[in-house]
């Protein structure tokens, strides 16, 4: 099925001797959203009532996915925070996700909810970062037709992975903004003033794919593809300023929920605050948001991923405005630490993002030695996790990065063979979810 999808998009197997440009080049069509009642011709007092976005306690009341149908029209602003309130409201309500954090030790085990809910949250930024990491392969002016043939490659397996988290009915409740910030990611990748016909492609095969997911073919359609298919319309004429600011009004809307339903300093709630801030157009404004909530987070007694999820936004905040020894500094508290570092090493996200970001700050800093040592340890793991347990992300991460440190150095041979392995990397991946590599 995802075959016949990625070859009319462009998305299908590609030969590095291809253009860049050439290799997504359909548009969506234009579908005429399901008939549904409007509620222009409700009485005045049901449309008062109907502005309210403030969620409410859970009631006796049964929600369904009839709830969740697209408008027939597109007008306002309340429409989508209307949305998201009813969204939100079923889910949290009807109790749709069950969080590991909350879990007891017996339910981590029993409860298929608990199991499904934690690997699509996982999921959810997994397919983030590799839609950021193939922009980045485009982007980057040095990238070769090879590493622009990479960036295709990852695509086509971050829209498998779409496809499976939303036809499990336990997306992760901050997917929708992870979605709503790629689309941010390739509007804002091109120059000033500018537009990409690669990402223009890209963004126009991601909404066709979620447009496809709610198609009338599936019985049970996923609750977040039809609310991202409602949030979708307006992208197409959106301005990039617009757009920020819509998707930062869609997070305000449902901030109101989370923090209804889930204590403040929840990693979900916190999660969705970071995905907030990230969206402030100036870094004078991001710094002090970023820093209250770290502030927050070592108020507590426990240590846990919260701190480390903190820490690795403020240190890359950090990094991205040219003050690496602030950023080094935040990283080598916790992986030079003792326990500390326990903790990081028994979580594999963590793991991963903080030694490649500590990765980063060296490369920035010139040390490229040292840079190398901490992605190594990267490769190393990521590698136990593909053969394990066959999962692939931070592996290909890994070696991306690998790849990148050795061409800095100049060791342009370590680098091609780096490349191979990734390459190979990336073909079992595909073929683990039913492509042609």
């Amino acid at each position: 099925m995802y075959r016949i999808r990625f070859k009319r998009w462009g998305l299908g197997k590609r030969s590095s001797k291809r253009s860049s440009k050439t290799v997504l080049t359909s548009r969506p069509k234009h579908q005429k959203p399901s008939s549904s009642s409007s509620s222009s011709s409700s009485p005045p007092s049901q449309q008062k009532q109907q502005k309210s976005l403030l969620p409410e306690p859970p009631e006796e009341k049964t929600y369904s996915l009839q709830h969740l149908r697209p408008p027939d029209h597109h007008h306002s602003a309340e429409t989508l925070y209307r949305a998201i309130s009813t969204y939100y409201t079923f889910s949290f309500s009807t109790s749709r996700w069950h969080f590991e954090e909350d879990a007891s030790p017996s339910q981590l085990f029993s409860s298929q909810k608990v199991i499904q809910t934690s690997l699509n949250l996982h999921r959810a930024f997994l397919i983030w970062r590799r839609f950021n990491t193939a922009i980045n392969l485009f982007s980057n002016p040095c990238s070769s037709s090879k590493d622009k043939t990479s960036a295709i490659k990852i695509i086509r397996i971050s829209f498998h992975d779409l496809s499976s988290t939303l036809l499990s009915s336990h997306e992760s409740p901050t997917l929708l903004f992870f979605l709503m910030h790629i689309f941010l990611l390739l509007r804002t990748s091109s120059p000033s003033g500018t537009k990409n016909p690669t990402f223009e492609s890209i963004e126009s095969s991601l909404l066709r794919h979620l447009h496809d997911l709610t198609s009338t073919s599936f019985s049970q359609p996923s609750p977040t593809s039809i609310l991202f298919r409602t949030l979708s319309h307006s992208f197409s004429t959106t301005t990039q300023k617009d757009l920020t600011s819509h998707t930062a009004n869609c997070l305000s809307a449902a901030k109101p929920f989370f923090t209804t339903y889930l204590p403040p300093l929840h990693k979900r709630t916190l999660e969705l605050q970071t995905l907030s801030i990230s969206l402030s157009t100036s870094s004078q404004e991001q710094l002090p948001s970023y820093l209250s909530l770290f502030q927050k987070i070592q108020s507590l007694e426990k240590f846990d991923s919260r701190d480390l999820d903190i820490r690795a936004w403020l240190s890359s905040h950090f990094l991205s405005s040219g003050q690496t020894e602030k950023a080094s500094h935040l990283l080598k508290a916790v992986l030079h630490h003792k326990e500390k570092s326990e903790i990081v090493n028994s979580i594999p996200a963590a793991f991963a993002c903080l030694n490649l970001l500590m990765g980063n700050i060296l490369l920035a800093q010139g040390k490229l030695i040292e840079a190398e040592e901490y992605i190594r340890q990267v490769v190393k793991k990521g590698k136990e996790a593909w053969v394990k347990d066959k999962q692939d992300a931070y592996y290909s991460d890994g070696l991306l990065a690998l790849e990148h440190c050795l061409k800095v150095q100049g060791r342009m041979e370590e680098a091609e063979k780096v490349f191979r392995v990734h390459e190979a990397l990336l073909k079992d991946a595909l073929v683990l979810r039913g492509e042609e590599g």
